[in-house]
């Protein structure tokens, strides 16, 4: 059997306990690790998308400032990272949320964004996309709201975005970098996939 290697083991020891994994447990973790090669870490974390969450994790542990300067500045990085792109999201979903909500079309965020406000602090989650799910009956005025909010609707694995509606329930809609410095993505969902016949996201 093949073994892990010893930073992405230490890496899945840390994170275990997800953004509010104890800071003791943290701390007893890098003290009994002798020699850990922090650059590794950080590659195994940011190849994972969870460099953030580590970087939050030795900070609130106070273990931030006796790692070596680079590893500081990753760190420091990552999390202005996870801050600056979870606050694209909400300057573009506010006015979103609004008039859906003007509308009465009935949404509920899903995955990683409805945790944005509560499990997650600020800085320790990047965020790729974000779901939402639309009541069907107001799906397609739902996604008129997006376009007019600038943006596209797009079509995955080669098929129509009929198709992908039909196959998946969803459509996925991006925001053009011209349009704003970030590239944002949004995943409008009518139904709710069966674990082996999940989006392709």
């Amino acid at each position: 059997a093949r073994t892990l290697p010893s930073e992405l083991r230490i890496l899945f020891m840390l994170c275990a306990g997800g953004p509010h994994t104890p800071a003791e447990h943290v701390r007893t973790v890098i003290a009994h690790e002798q020699k850990i090669n922090w650059d590794a870490l950080f590659q195994w974390a940011t190849v994972l998308w969870v460099h953030p969450l580590l970087s939050h994790l030795l900070s609130t542990a106070g273990c931030l400032s006796s790692l070596p300067p680079p590893i500081q500045r990753s760190a420091s990085l990552a999390q202005f990272a996870a801050r600056a792109r979870w606050g694209a999201y909400t300057h573009a979903l506010t006015p979103i949320l609004a008039e859906w909500s003007h509308r009465a079309i009935h949404i509920m965020l899903l995955k990683g964004a409805s945790l944005m406000n509560g499990t997650y602090p600020a800085g320790s989650r990047m965020i790729n996309d974000v779901d939402v799910w639309v009541d069907p009956a107001h799906f397609e005025s739902a996604a008129l709201v997006l376009q007019h909010h600038g943006f596209v609707r797009y079509a995955v694995e080669g098929g129509t975005a009929e198709e992908n509606r039909t196959r998946f329930g969803a459509w996925v809609f991006f925001r053009p970098r011209a349009h704003h410095d970030d590239l944002l993505v949004i995943d409008l969902h009518e139904r709710l996939s069966k674990p082996h016949s999940a989006y392709p996201f």
